[in-house]
């Protein structure tokens, strides 16, 4: 019993046993309130960073150059290109931006709903004036443009938040016939 008591006392009395203890729940501790700090800082960052690419990465494969549909080709004196959209109801498309490429040279056209055919130059096929049309969701547009001879068109799209979207090329064939 005495051995007992002695022992007893020895570990009331050995302060570097408590001191090990506190030193773990405060490691512990300071832990747990880096990853909160972490958390409550990174992850908004990441999450608002992730949230800009993410309304583009939604169009991703619904956006395409419609190559198949004889619409989409080049003359000697224009070239006629049919956009087809397939995105979903709520994608908030604004505008889309037109680059026509040729021998070295390239034009850049940027078209929004209402915007007029004539400053521009482009116009929607079957119309000789008038305000141009982005296409709705799962419609098709053509758009002639004043340049011959274009081999090469991309296209990318402007979101209504700003945003500009990756772009899409297509090669381009002769026309077989007047299309517009």
């Amino acid at each position: 019993m005495r051995q007992i008591r002695a022992k007893s006392r020895m570990i009331k009395n050995d302060k570097r046993a408590i001191s090990a203890v506190i030193t773990t729940i405060l490691l512990v501790l300071i832990a747990i309130v880096a990853v909160l700090i972490v958390y409550s800082f990174v992850i908004p960052m990441i999450k608002e960073g992730l949230g800009k690419g993410k309304s583009c990465f939604d169009l991703i494969d619904q956006v395409s150059i419609n190559l198949d549909s004889g619409y989409t080709c080049y003359e000697d004196s224009e070239t006629d290109v049919m956009i087809d959209l397939g995105f979903e109801e709520n994608a908030e498309i604004a505008g889309l931006i037109f680059s026509i490429k040729k021998e070295g040279s390239a034009w850049r056209y940027e078209l929004s709903n209402n915007t007029e055919s004539d400053p521009v130059g482009v116009r929607m096929c079957g119309k000789t004036v008038g305000k141009l049309e982005i296409p709705n969701p799962g419609e098709a547009r053509t758009y002639v443009f004043p340049k011959g001879g274009i081999k090469l068109v991309e296209v990318a799209v402007v979101l209504s938040n700003g945003e500009v979207c990756q772009s899409i090329s297509a090669t381009l064939d002769k026309c077989e016939a007047d299309i517009c």
